[in-house]
């Protein structure tokens, strides 16, 4: 089975021609960073001018460009993907009460709790919120918006 988007990743970033991408990744079981490192031994690494994106196809004939426009579509996947997790890592809910913080959870966190400890989560939420704690979202993504006076 032949992977044409880790083909075409890794021929980008090496600047080496798609049959040195193909033989690296697949003398390094298909391991890009492994690869990289394997090409850069031999010496390859932005041997090859860098030209117009081509297409290479193996077997039957595709439509031009279809490989192409996957490759792009799971580069997409994967930048949506690492931004949700970066997300979710970097934002947090942050418990407060009226003498200052009492703690936070990132979203990752608190999604695994809501989840799993459902019924642990709203009683504690409850109580909580007897004690006259108040909860607010805090991180880089968060947009702050500050009542105007």
């Amino acid at each position: 089975m032949v992977h044409y988007s880790v083909i075409e990743k890794l021929r980008k970033q090496a600047g080496v021609s798609y049959e040195d991408a193909k033989e690296a990744l697949e003398m390094t079981e298909w391991d890009v960073l492994d690869a990289y490192v394997w090409l850069e031994a031999r010496g390859k690494i932005g041997t090859e001018p860098q030209a117009e994106e081509t297409v290479h196809t193996e077997g039957p004939v595709q439509a031009e460009g279809t490989v192409h426009e996957t490759a792009e579509n799971v580069e997409q996947d994967e930048n949506l993907i690492s931004r949700l997790l970066r997300m979710g890592r970097e934002n947090r809910l942050v418990a407060r009460n009226k003498n200052g913080r009492m703690g936070s959870i990132s979203l990752w966190g608190l999604l695994f709790v809501v989840l799993f400890f459902r019924k642990f989560a709203l009683i504690l939420f409850l109580f909580s919120l007897c004690m006259q704690v108040k909860y607010t979202f805090e991180g880089p993504d968060i947009k702050k918006t500050r009542p105007q006076q």
